[in-house]
């Protein structure tokens, strides 16, 4: 049983390996992997970054060529967006559905569709909202 160790990052028992048992922290669960490699790479990270001048420079070179990526996608992105007019939208969503087109007999259609919801909008208003029960 003196070969059982806890986990660090899971908590559980776990046998160590035996090649290295003297420093094993973590077990083999991938998780944990991953937890233990993380924790290496920050610590190896935050001494090289405030020791290495070089270091440093080229990590916030890096940074701010990835923002200046980022930003510009960012920017390309809102140029591309296409503006949506909803009353063109609506009119070939009924044109469709009604097998129109006719853009007078549309128009008549889209009349109709906007007078009945005003009544669904006056009864609803007045009767409350339908519960469902």
């Amino acid at each position: 049983m003196s070969d059982l160790s806890i986990c660090e990052a899971y908590g559980k028992p776990f046998v160590r390996c035996r090649y290295n048992a003297h420093h094993q922290k973590y077990c083999r669960r991938p998780a944990c992997v991953r937890r233990c490699k993380q924790a290496r790479q920050r610590t190896s990270h935050n001494r090289r970054y405030h020791e290495d001048e070089d270091y440093r420079e080229r990590k916030r070179q890096k940074s701010r060529e990835y923002m200046r990526v980022r930003r510009g996608k960012e920017k390309a992105a809102k140029e591309d967006a296409i503006e949506i007019n909803p009353i063109d939208t609506l009119t070939g969503v009924v044109a469709q559905l009604t097998d129109e087109e006719d853009p007078m007999t549309v128009r008549e259609r889209l009349r109709s569709y906007s007078a009945r919801g005003r009544q669904l909008s006056h009864i609803c208003s007045i009767t409350g909202p339908a519960t469902v029960g």
